[in-house]
């Protein structure tokens, strides 16, 4: 057993409780706070519930800001980056462009590979442990409405495959349409080819997020919600300010999603975060007797079959904190899905209420995960993007190392390459 210490977490989303869940595991004293009600988590709660080790290559990657920009003319389309005169937005754009090589991203993925297979394997304990949160292995389906995205898939998973996924005996296998049929027999696809990735899983979000919440409370951890936290630094200990409170713990998480570099910048370190919008639409039924989460590639439109529902999601929108619905990016989500799966019913669709959270996203699409140097006492759990759910127990199994001194644990030892050092920008 660890030494017990005194810590604060600031963020009481995924990544926050799953840290919390770890440390609290360990002993020690634990306090969760954060800012939004409980019902209401951004991008905890009403996400895909998707476990992907097969997305493994990092959002600033070749190619991508190239297509974003041709995107951002279609209202409809995946991504839209809303022009403004923000130089932390203009600075953020020109640091992902460097980091969109070949060369780096390619580097990455490997590492990127890794950190998700291993919080595959953590949610197979955690389903062990505490149940009821719909943890499932079926796999993830990659549609192709195209030949020419089918190729680029075949492509992709290949390099996956090399990666990793073959060394861990789950590599991508491309379907036939017969096989796609066998898979989902109740399923009427309108796809042009198919590739299935065994490795991934989902589960339910919003049960994870009660399951982990209820195991804390039966710890003892105080998790506060509706509460403003503001960090200080004297020296090089940072404490955690709640209204009028002020708490020196031995160990300060910092695992607030895309509010993270707010809080971080108190303390004067730079962590470079764009909130990337998403939405999703939540169909009771399901209306589908859909069984394989699958992907729509050209459409970045991801849907989730739950008990009794079906959710269908995508988008990124760059646009700030913006709690606005963008009514056509929800059109595109819906005219994408129908396409693929003309199963589905358009009147349904539209009677579903969007949702949407934003994702913390970094410049060079890498999370920010580790000690930080210039306070002893802090660590970052921040800037996973879309693997936030994916990589959740594994961040906070990292984050449980890292406050015991296990630089050599299984964990922490994920972090070796450098490519997750939470001051990377900062000077």
């Amino acid at each position: 057993m660890a030494k017990r210490r005194e810590i604060v977490v600031v963020g009481g989303g995924v990544i926050g409780l799953s840290c919390a869940y770890y440390l609290s595991r360990e002993g020690h004293a634990v306090r969760v706070i954060e800012a939004g009600a409980e019902k209401d988590l951004s991008a905890s709660f009403g996400n895909l519930g998707m476990v992907v080790p097969s997305h493994c290559m990092p959002l600033a990657a070749p190619g991508v800001l190239w297509q974003g920009i041709k995107w951002m003319t279609n209202p409809e389309s995946p991504f839209y980056l809303r022009p403004r005169a923000s130089l932390p937005l203009a600075s953020w754009a020109f640091r992902f462009w460097r980091a969109s090589s070949k060369q780096r991203a390619e580097r990455a993925a490997p590492h990127v590979l890794a950190l998700n297979l291993a919080s595959a394997a953590a949610y197979r304990e955690l389903a062990a442990e505490l149940g009821g949160f719909g943890f499932e292995q079926r796999g993830l389906l990659m549609l192709s409405e195209s030949r020419e995205g089918h190729q680029h898939e075949l492509a992709g998973a290949a390099k996956a495959n090399a990666w990793g996924l073959d060394a861990a005996g789950v590599p991508a296998v491309e379907l036939s349409s017969t096989e796609l049929a066998e898979l989902e027999p109740g399923v009427d696809f309108k796809v042009a080819g198919a590739v299935l990735y065994p490795s991934d899983a989902h589960l339910d979000p919003a049960a994870l997020m009660a399951r982990l919440r209820d195991a804390l409370q039966t710890r003892d951890v105080e998790i506060t919600y509706g509460a403003k936290a503001a960090l200080t630094a004297d020296g090089d200990t940072v404490s955690v300010k709640v209204g009028s409170e002020t708490i020196t713990p031995s160990h300060v998480v910092l695992a607030a999603g895309s509010w993270s570099a707010a809080l971080a910048k108190q303390v004067g370190i730079e962590l470079p975060l764009e909130p990337g919008k998403g939405y999703s639409l939540t169909l009771p039924g399901p209306p589908l007797p859909l069984r394989t989460p699958s992907i729509l590639t050209e459409a970045r439109v991801a849907i989730t079959p739950f008990k009794g529902a079906l959710r269908i999601g995508g988008t990124m929108e760059l646009a700030g904190f913006d709690e606005d619905i963008g009514a056509r990016r929800v059109k595109g989500i819906m005219d994408s899905s129908l396409r693929a799966l003309p199963g589905l019913d358009r009147a349904e669709l539209a009677k579903a209420r969007p949702w949407h959270g934003f994702r913390p996203l970094s410049p060079d699409g890498m999370p920010y995960l580790g000690r930080g140097r210039s306070h002893k006492n802090l660590i970052i759990a921040a800037g996973h993007a879309m693997m936030g759910l994916s990589t959740a127990p594994i961040s906070g199994k990292i984050v449980a190392d890292l406050v015991a001194d296990r630089a050599e644990g299984a964990a922490a030892r994920l972090l070796f390459s450098g490519l997750y050092d939470p001051e990377r920008y900062s000077k």
